[in-house]
């Protein structure tokens, strides 16, 4: 996992977004990449899971950290 590279768009909502939802957005986008849409709908889907990805390790690590 690394972060997203920097100029992609930013997703910063998806903080504002519990963890659960988050896991349910990132189980859709693996669907849908899966399903194999155009190449730009590829590349946004990565990008945005890859975003998700470093926010719920963020807040795993944030756990760990004050537990």
């Amino acid at each position: 996992m690394h972060r997203p590279n920097y100029g992609s768009t930013p997703y910063d909502w998806l903080y504002e977004l519990p963890d659960h939802d988050l896991e349910a957005l990132e189980y859709g986008l693996h669907e849908l990449i899966r399903q194999r849409p155009s190449a730009f709908s590829v590349f946004k889907a990565h990008s945005m899971r890859e975003a998700i990805e470093c926010i719920l390790f963020d807040r795993q690590q944030s756990r760990r950290r004050y537990a």
